[in-house]
């Protein structure tokens, strides 16, 4: 009993530890916070319970039930009842929470009133939850039977609006016709309306993607338009050796040629203080071979030069241009035409907008094809039309070499000219160089200049000892020193007297001794025999190659006489030069066996270079148009074409030509130089004719193809000669020609059957339309040739197609590009046609499909020679003997004409076209670029025009524009 007594009383110790515990944390909260925790929770949870049961209360007295629903629960008076007892469970715990206390006496009174009133609290609380859970439950059902009977009333509303749509569709389908129809009208109008707009927008649409689609085809048009009129006029001003010369100048010594940089020079002015500044020319002059071409062209190729041209132009940019006269080339490289083309082709070639200003200022430009649709006047003028639009924009540097090399045949004067005016504008400046002759002298010598020779003394020593000393290091056993060296450099330096070109040969003879083992002294005795000037070595070389040799001299004198005909390919020198190879083209007409032609040309090769003694020198051509050829014959299809191929590559493509400047003149100029040529057993007719007859083989051997302008081109070249050829060697010629042809027509295919007309039908300004060989041969005066020809074959040549030679004899009179010499032979063909049988005034149909007699033909070529008046400064030298020569002549024949025909009635009437073009001014520029006037005449006022007796006021009208030619009677 004792230990159930002491655990009771333990248990009662433990629990009142407990409550005391419990006591003592329910008065600190009393007194920290005036209530316990749990009671100001309850507190919290009966406001808010208070706040709903005051709102549902309110929402209950606001609301009213739906129609014909009504609730069997009194919400209001069970939410009152919640309100209320909320309230006096909050009115208890308000009493309980009076704050904190400020001391613990009060806090253990608050806790014994707290134990006083924790029953009444938990019954109030009591009683609120069991409301709570009442009022929740008859929300929850009223809730669920007002969603019921709201369903049944929807339900029930639907079937009534479903039988009032159905009352209305009974009551429009009574509705009479004109409302219904009213109504229809309406809808197929909103349609209709609705169609018109979505068509419209379609429209829009469609316009407008059609209008982009057409601006961007127009703008690729354009652009492909641009880019084919670029390519043709580049195409136009290009001619196949624009480059060639350039190209085959020997480069410089890297050591030397260095000086033309410093600015230290005192022999002359600085060349580098000249590409700093805007001074408009420096001239480079200098003795023949005393090396200006290297220069030019060590100068163009350093990027030292460009470097300060760039600084020059500060920041816009530096257009180079460069041209290399050469008079032992083709026509084209040494003269204006040639050069007008080659730096219009450099300044267009990547400047698309200042080809379209050119093009813009000229519309005829965008028509031009090849180089003869160009007229020199046109050249200059777009030349100089570039280089001021271009000069506006970036700055300009012109190299120009060989000045002295120009054509003989045109004055050196106006092309210097035309440079000083372009170099007198801004932002252009031009490096020439020239040997120092007269004319340029006086023209150039108050600009910045050097004197060459003057300078290259260090340059040319250089040379010398380089060349000595490899040439010391292959011939080991000759001994030679340093001095030696020296001794042999002062000495070639001081013969040379500033020409490089002399260097080089007196090299090549010491290096030759070398090679035949002559000791020192034998050297030295070999450098003493050398002459100093150039025409004396070229001539001892020649001496010293072909001795005393008759037939050697001869054979080089012969290789020598086709000078003037040079360059010419090894094939056709070969061919001109050799009897036997020549005859045998031209009985077989047909091509030789291509190794057999191989060999020749290997042997003939060594002959050119032995015999000529190195004044001749055989090139390999890197042409754009030979490249082309080469490509397109046969390749790899059997060894025949590859064989082809390689001849035309070994024999053709290369050609002959001097081997400087001054080895030409030594030819063709000095006196020894023409006593080597007069050894020769060729005559001057010989030489021409053997050399059309090798052009005929290139064509039988397949090198060229038969076609129009070829043919035209070789009966042309017999036209031109035909003084030099003569008279027989022009019929027989010409008459090989004619078999040469007929042998590789191709019957059937136009453009390879030359006995079609339409063969003949290819008319450029060099080449006009022409039916068949005779009548070309009469177009280019061969006058020999026709008249045999008619003799032969009198009674089968009608007097119509006498005429008709007669026509072609007298076309072409006005032309430029004939020449004079030409048209004189043509008027006495012609002369000769009219005196024998040839039809006058039939109609004739020519190739151009124009209609006119050989009378208007001669008459129309008359009228465009007397109105070259107005053209004079066009064409001042040309046309003075075209009015002076040719003019009268042939007024002459068209008054034997007049005389002749008494069958011309006074009234008779004549009709061709006159062509006028002139620049447009800028303040008409709605006017036509062109007039063309197709004029009837009166024969008696043709007479008058054409023979100047009585001649007609020529009116000028719209002076600024152009000329309209009247004709009149004198009173």
């Amino acid at each position: 009993m004792e230990a159930l007594s002491v655990l009771s009383l333990v248990s009662n110790i433990v629990q009142l530890v407990d409550v005391s515990t419990k006591a003592a944390k329910v008065c600190y909260e009393i007194y920290k916070h005036g209530a316990t925790s749990e009671d100001l929770q309850l507190a919290h949870i009966t406001d808010q319970l208070q706040q709903c049961y005051s709102n549902l209360e309110n929402s209950l007295q606001s609301s009213q039930a739906p129609p014909g629903i009504s609730s069997s629960v009194d919400l209001k008076a069970l939410s009152l009842r919640c309100c209320q007892s909320a309230r006096g469970l909050r009115d208890e715990l308000q009493v309980l929470q009076a704050g904190p206390t400020r001391t613990r006496r009060e806090a253990v009174v608050k806790f014994i009133q707290r134990v006083r009133k924790a029953s009444d609290i938990e019954k109030k609380k009591k009683k609120l939850d069991e409301l709570q859970k009442s009022l929740d439950t008859m929300v929850l059902f009223d809730a669920r039977r007002l969603i019921l009977a709201l369903s049944e009333q929807q339900t029930q509303l639907s079937v009534s609006i479903q039988d009032h749509l159905a009352n209305v569709a009974v009551d429009l389908s009574s509705c009479n016709n004109g409302a219904a129809q009213r109504l229809k009208t309406e809808i197929e109008a909103v349609i209709e309306a609705n169609k018109r707009e979505h068509d419209l927008t379609r429209t829009q649409i469609q316009t407008h993607f059609d209008i982009t689609i057409q601006q961007l085809t127009t703008t690729q048009a354009q652009q492909q338009k641009l880019k084919e009129r670029r390519d043709q006029v580049l195409q136009s001003l290009w001619f196949e050796d624009i480059n060639h010369r350039q190209n085959n100048i020997s480069e410089a010594n890297p050591r030397t040629f260095g000086w033309i940089y410093d600015e230290s020079i005192r022999l002359g002015d600085s060349f580098r203080e000249w590409l700093e500044r805007d001074q408009g020319i420096y001239w480079i002059s200098g003795k023949a071979g005393s090396g200006k071409s290297t220069l030019m062209r060590f100068i163009n190729h350093n990027e030292r030069t460009h470097r300060i041209l760039e600084e020059w132009s500060e920041g816009k940019g530096c257009v180079v241009l460069t041209f290399y006269f050469w008079l032992s080339g083709k026509q084209l490289q040494r003269s204006s035409k040639g050069f007008f083309c080659s730096l219009l082709h450099q300044m267009l070639f990547d400047d698309v907008d200042l080809l379209r200003h050119v093009c813009s200022s000229n519309e005829s430009i965008a028509t031009k094809k090849t180089l003869a649709d160009w007229a020199p006047s046109e050249l200059r003028a777009s030349l100089e039309i570039a280089i001021r639009e271009a000069a506006t924009q970036r700055k300009l540097c012109a190299f120009i070499d060989g000045m002295d090399e120009f054509d003989q045949n045109e004055e050196v004067g106006e092309l210097l000219d035309f440079i000083l005016h372009i170099t007198g504008l801004h932002n252009i400046k031009f490096c020439i160089s020239s040997r120092p002759e007269v004319q340029l002298q006086k023209q150039l010598d108050r600009y910045s200049k050097l004197q060459l020779e003057r300078l290259i003394q260090s340059d040319m020593d250089e040379c010398i000892r380089e060349a000595l000393q490899r040439a010391l290091s292959r011939y080991r056993p000759l001994s030679v020193s340093e001095e030696d060296i020296r001794i042999f450099t002062r000495e070639i330096r001081s013969k040379a007297e500033g020409v490089f070109l002399w260097v080089h040969f007196a090299l090549e003879s010491l290096i030759k001794g070398m090679h035949n083992e002559d000791g020192l002294q034998t050297l030295l005795e070999r450098l003493e025999e050398l002459p100093s000037g150039m025409e004396q070595l070229y001539l001892e070389m020649w001496r010293r190659q072909n001795g005393n040799d008759q037939r050697y001299r001869e054979e080089a004198a012969r290789l020598l006489s086709f000078q003037k005909l040079f360059p010419m390919s090894l094939f056709e020198l070969m061919v001109a030069d050799t009897e036997e190879i020549r005859e045998r083209y031209l009985q077989d007409l047909q091509p030789q066996g291509v190794f057999e032609v191989l060999r020749q040309c290997e042997i003939f090769r060594v002959r050119v270079i032995t015999r000529s003694a190195g004044l001749l020198t055989i090139e390999e051509s890197s042409s754009r148009s030979e490249q082309s050829s080469l490509r397109s014959l046969p390749r790899g299809k059997d060894a025949q074409s590859d064989g082809l191929r390689d001849l035309r590559k070994r024999c053709y493509v290369p050609k002959v030509n001097y081997f400087h400047r001054t080895a030409r003149d030594f030819i063709c100029s000095s006196q020894l130089g023409r006593s080597v040529i007069g050894l020769s057993s060729m005559s001057s007719g010989e030489i021409y004719a053997n050399t059309g007859k090798a052009r005929l083989a290139v064509l039988l051997q397949g090198f060229k193809s038969l076609e129009g302008q070829r043919c035209k081109r070789l009966i042309k070249y017999v036209g031109e000669h035909n003084k030099e050829i003569g008279t027989g060697q022009e019929f027989e010629l010409l008459e090989h020609t004619r078999h040469v042809f007929e042998s590789l027509s191709v019957p059937g295919i136009p453009e390879y059957d030359c006995t079609r007309s339409m063969f003949w039908r290819q008319e450029t300004y060099l080449y006009p339309t022409t039916e068949d060989l005779v009548t070309t041969a009469a177009c280019f005066g061969c006058i020999s040739y026709v008249k045999a020809f008619v003799s032969s074959q009198n009674n089968f040549v009608s007097s119509y197609y006498r005429g008709l030679l007669f026509l072609y004899a007298v076309r072409s009179l006005r032309s430029l590009w004939i020449d004079l010499s030409m048209k004189k032979r043509k008027l006495q063909l012609a002369e000769w046609l009219s005196d024998n049988r040839a039809d006058m005034f039939t109609k004739q149909v020519t190739g151009d499909d124009e209609i006119l007699s050989p009378f208007e033909c001669l008459l129309h070529e008359l009228f465009w020679l007397r109105s070259y008046d107005k053209h004079l400064e066009m064409w001042s030298k040309h046309d003075v003997f075209l009015r002076y020569e040719i003019l009268p002549e042939g007024m002459r024949l068209a008054n034997k004409l007049f005389v002749r025909h008494k069958d011309i009635g006074p009234h008779d009437t004549f009709k061709f076209s006159f062509l006028d073009v002139a620049p447009l001014p800028s303040n008409q520029s709605n006017l036509p670029e062109s007039l063309s006037l197709s004029i009837t005449i009166r024969a008696d006022l043709l007479y008058t025009l054409v023979t100047g007796l009585n001649a007609p006021q020529v009116t000028k009208m719209t002076e600024e524009r152009y000329d309209l030619i009247s004709f009149q009677r004198k009173d």
